[in-house]
């Protein structure tokens, strides 16, 4: 399994082949190697090298305030427990304590400073990001995309049980709203896997996954909305938005091109 997924990623990065990198987020359920047998967990994640083929709206690197996007625009959110802080779990156990919100996370090691955003939600929620006036023409970008992962033995997640699923909003200057589900590309942020030790509980690593939205979607159906001004992403969940809750753990929201 993992020689089809190194070849392909040398193919993309040596060889320039485009296609390759549909290996690296697209899930699983619609994209896997012939030799992978449906039964699979296959967990995919691409992290996108910063350069002028991206915009990005929030690293979650650069602000001490939850209210601050990493770009200077403003956040608003009506999400419980947020926490943006080091994406390295604080204890050695992958039992949930509300005092350890990056439970599962093993991104950044003890002397690493690699931030994400963690929290949750049991009802309608939403999160959002205005965008800066220098970076709201979006019409030479192709996706809009985040890394997200299900917070591992969290009380939601455990609750909920399987996947996850959220909506992503985008609104112009006008105040045209378009909406997009995250698994519109066919498949749920995926179940963290369901493996016993190391604490209490069911359940091992923050899985993430990369979700990529092509902007074109936003405008089926007549939608109207103009891509050369977008002043707001907002992430909707709850209701018929999205699951009626659990815990997400976020990184990289931002605009890429092919």
């Amino acid at each position: 399994m993992a020689k089809a997924f190194i070849l392909a990623g040398l193919k993309f990065h040596i060889e320039t082949e485009t296609p390759m990198k549909e290996f690296m987020w697209r899930p699983g359920s619609t994209l896997r190697p012939p030799v992978v047998a449906d039964s699979t967990i296959l967990v995919k994640e691409m992290v996108v090298p910063a350069s002028a083929s991206v915009k990005v709206i929030d690293s979650f690197q650069t602000q001490s305030s939850t209210s601050l996007s990493s770009s200077g625009g403003t956040v608003v959110s009506t999400v419980t427990n947020i926490s943006e802080a080091a994406a390295k779990d604080t204890d050695a156990t992958y039992t949930w304590l509300a005092t350890n919100p990056h439970n599962g996370s093993v991104r950044a090691l003890s002397t690493d400073s690699q931030k994400m955003v963690a929290w949750d939600w049991n009802s309608n929620q939403r999160m959002e990001w205005t965008v800066p006036a220098s970076m709201t023409d979006m019409s030479a970008m192709d996706f809009v995309e985040l890394r997200v992962a299900q917070g591992t033995r969290h009380p939601n997640t455990v609750a909920l049980n399987g996947g996850a699923n959220f909506s992503i909003i985008l609104r112009d200057a006008l105040g045209i709203e378009a909406r997009v589900s995250s698994s519109a590309q066919g498949e749920a942020v995926n179940q963290p896997y369901q493996r016993i030790g190391d604490g209490s509980g069911l359940g091992w690593q923050n899985d993430f996954r990369t979700i990529r939205l092509r902007l074109r979607d936003f405008q089926g159906g007549g939608t109207g909305l103009k891509l050369s001004m977008i002043s707001s992403v907002r992430i909707e969940v709850g209701g018929s938005f999205g699951s009626s809750l659990g815990r997400f753990i976020m990184d990289d929201l931002q605009f890429t091109k092919e």
